[in-house]
């Protein structure tokens, strides 16, 4: 078997309770079906990502509009049942439709620190070049942990397009609320999550690194 290996993080303290996280989740040694490394290595790891909250000198935050969806994840039902019962795909694969609007955020690559993963997201999904200024908020998952970093915008496209990325456009925050309450954010929750992580820290009520504990 493969072991489970907890990706490097120039924040101690994050390092530390992501891996009382994936001790406490996994067992103190754990490992992963060998089977799973090809798509480990195209993909990136299951078990650990990272997010960005990237914010320009106006205070707007840069976010996508992703090109692509997972089957159980569609807003139409009809279109859903296209892909299940006609197309015979399985609920879990990825398919190209609106996958909704997100801030950047993957998956860490084998042998990648979540800082150089982070940086290589905000690239790949905006072609944005970002400082990270520290750690937000840390999403512990129902089988993965993501720290969202705050980060600067240092330059980037206005548009931006990929097969993954319909475009890019930043929003204040009264805006993302917005896409949060028409339903068409990628990933409510964490996004939300996120927002009000920066809205707290900008009221000076928290601090970044100040890490929230997986046992919270």
């Amino acid at each position: 078997m493969s072991k489970i290996v907890v990706p490097v993080t120039e924040n101690a303290e994050l390092m530390a309770k992501i891996t009382a996280w994936v001790h406490a989740k996994y067992g103190s040694d754990p490992d992963y079906d060998p089977a799973l490394q090809s798509k480990i290595d195209e993909f990136g790891l299951p078990w650990f990502r990272a997010a960005a909250l990237v914010v320009d000198q106006a205070g707007k935050i840069l976010m996508m509009h992703e090109g692509k969806a997972q089957v159980k994840k569609l807003k139409s039902a009809a279109l859903r049942d296209y892909y299940l019962n006609i197309q015979h795909k399985d609920k879990n694969e990825w398919v190209d439709e609106d996958g909704g609007w997100n801030i950047p955020a993957g998956r860490i690559m084998v042998g990648e620190t979540f800082e150089q993963g982070l940086l290589r997201e905000v690239k790949e999904e905006s072609d944005h070049m970002v400082k990270i200024l520290g750690i937000l908020h840390v999403r512990w998952g129902k089988d993965y942990a993501m720290p969202t970093y705050l980060a600067e915008d240092q330059s980037g496209p206005e548009h931006y397009h990929t097969p993954e990325t319909l475009d890019i456009h930043k929003f204040s925050t009264e805006g993302v609320r917005t896409l949060h309450a028409v339903g068409i954010l990628r990933s409510p929750e964490s996004v939300m999550d996120s927002l009000g992580a920066y809205e707290a820290y900008l009221r000076g009520e928290k601090h970044l690194n100040e890490i929230n504990s997986w046992g919270d």
